[in-house]
């Protein structure tokens, strides 16, 4: 009789043993793994977006063609320094300069372009790299050419910074040889001059593979191609170059004196 009254107490510990021993750990379990199969269906959800997103960057690319190639003619794949020659060379003559000395180096350096201002530092951290190529030429003219040619350079429709400029006046013995190859017929006004500019053109080697899917290019479905408006802008011929302009009081040549 005894053992009978015992029996529903003993039972009933032993169930309670039962759940605090098993079932409670694995109705943890579950709710941990429901939680997990969430994150998941989230992840999951998140990737087919970005898979549309891609899709939709290629199609968006291929309806534009001229902007793309703006873009990859202003920030070009490669370094090509034969054509950075060319062009330091080409636009000497296309403003009556004698140009010489023009030499290229290889890329010197390398940035990070630079991110959202406010965005956290892993999102800058992926933004790609950019190279700097550095350039110098030496020519000589008038000083209204050299400046010609000063615009011709921040108008080019490939990215590039003017690091220094220096001119001084041509010797009297340089004066006669120089002058025959540049712009002739001159007054004194347009005396010869000396000039050696630096300047660094970039480049943008091509990306391999990003192995970041959440990678912030993926998070939207069209390009920004409101850069192709501005390089319009910045190369238009005749853009006067900023830090030129010379100050309706002062004179229009300081080489130049009266």
């Amino acid at each position: 009789m005894k053992l009978k009254i015992l029996f529903f107490p003993l039972a009933l510990v032993l169930c309670v043993v039962v759940f605090i021993w098993y079932i409670k750990p694995e109705f943890g379990k579950m709710r941990s793994n429901n939680a997990n199969m969430e994150n998941k269906e989230k992840e999951l959800a998140n990737l087919i977006e970005k898979e549309k997103n891609v899709s939709d960057l290629i199609a968006n690319l291929d309806a534009q063609p001229e902007k793309e190639k703006i873009i990859l003619g202003y920030l070009p794949q490669h370094e090509s320094q034969e054509k950075i020659i060319d062009l330091l060379n080409f636009l000497a003559g296309e403003s009556l300069l004698a140009a010489s000395n023009i030499s290229v180096q290889k890329a010197s350096s390398v940035k990070m372009i630079s991110g959202n201002p406010g965005g956290d530092q892993a999102q800058n951290m992926n933004m790609p790299q950019l190279s700097e190529t550095p350039a110098s030429v030496s020519m000589a003219g008038s000083y209204e050419n050299i400046k010609n040619y000063l615009g011709y350079i921040f108008s080019f429709g490939r990215m590039n910074s003017v690091e220094s400029v220096s001119i001084s006046k041509v010797s009297a013995g340089e004066s006669g040889s120089e002058a025959g190859e540049s712009e002739s017929g001159s007054d004194s006004g347009a005396a010869i001059l000396k000039a050696d500019i630096g300047i660094k053109f970039n480049y943008m080697a091509p990306v391999a593979s990003v192995s970041e899917f959440n990678d912030p290019v993926f998070s939207r479905s069209e390009f920004d191609f409101s850069a192709v408006d501005e390089i319009n802008k910045t190369t238009e011929r005749g853009k006067i170059v900023p830090g030129i302009v010379v100050d309706a009081k002062g004179r229009p040549n300081p080489f130049y004196s009266p």
